[in-house]
């Protein structure tokens, strides 16, 4: 489905306050796309009730449409981004999602950066070591293609989630050369990690 503007998909979820469930896949958000709509009404939708959230959307020249919903921050999210991401649709997807990301509850973080895409997964650790293939917390995960990896993108994710309280991380990634000094960066950020999980190659 390709969408002109948020405002159809949005003046639909007016419609269902206490929505509880939300899936939208394969949703292109582009000007000029073959379907839009009149706003409904000014401002962002109120969606209290949501507990999960699964976008898969593409969109350029919009905000990203997670960013004009209200939802929970304990609201399990799972963001992709179809295509090929650029830095500024990267920012925006983090941006629209921090209240989730930021969530007090999360203290385990993974990142991954390989195969041409890149996932970060933080969520809350139930156990005492590292987990994997959990589908609750928030998930954002984005294609890049094998030259273009931007590392300044990368050293936005300690700022876009609550640092402070992460007790478990996980990095797995390919590097390169000149990734030793970014590297550096971005794990002194956690002072607070009590099991840290490193997979890197070149």
């Amino acid at each position: 489905l390709s969408l002109g503007s948020n405002v159809p998909i949005l003046n639909i979820l007016r419609e269902a306050p206490q929505l509880e469930e939300l899936s939208l896949q394969r949703l292109d958000i582009v000007t000029g796309g073959a379907v839009d709509e009149i706003p409904v009404s000014e401002g962002t939708v109120q969606l209290a009730n949501l507990q999960s959230a699964s976008l898969d959307v593409y969109g350029t020249g919009q905000p990203h449409l997670w960013s004009c919903i209200q939802a929970p921050e304990e609201t399990d999210l799972d963001i992709s981004f179809s295509g090929y991401a650029h830095r500024q649709d990267v920012v925006k997807i983090f941006h629209a999602a921090l209240p989730q990301l930021r969530c007090p509850a999360y203290d385990h973080l993974l990142v991954g950066v390989t195969s041409g895409l890149v996932t970060v997964h933080i969520l809350m650790n139930h156990y005492t070591a590292l987990c994997h293939d959990r589908t609750d917390g928030v998930r954002i995960s984005w294609h890049i293609s094998p030259s273009s990896f931007d590392r300044r993108t990368f050293l936005l994710i300690p700022s876009c989630v609550n640092a402070a309280r992460i007790r478990l991380l996980h990095l797995k990634m390919v590097t390169g050369d000149g990734d030793n000094s970014m590297l550096y960066t971005f794990l002194s950020a956690f002072r607070a990690v009590t099991i840290l999980a490193l997979d890197t190659r070149t």
